[in-house]
């Protein structure tokens, strides 16, 4: 398994992640809305953001995501 930063291909198979944790969704089959596509874009596009998602590996399947969020370089200096 290895983690890796999340890019924009990666948006339908995190978000049928999140739609339903009792079940696996076919990312397939998952709908991209633009609201998707504004919030994905906000969070890559702040450097204190990393969204991570898990895959086998072998380029497949993603086993999850997660997202991390890191203190400003002026909130540490602090």
């Amino acid at each position: 398994m290895i983690f890796r930063v999340a890019t924009r291909r990666d948006l339908p198979a995190v978000l049928a992640l999140l739609a339903d944790e009792d079940r696996v969704l076919d990312p397939a089959a998952t709908t991209v809305g633009e609201e998707h596509e504004r919030a994905f874009a906000a969070i890559v596009s702040d450097a204190r953001n990393e969204l991570l998602v898990l895959t086998d590996g072998a380029g497949g399947s993603q086993a999850g995501e997660g997202r991390r969020r890191t203190r400003s370089s002026s909130a540490a200096s602090s």
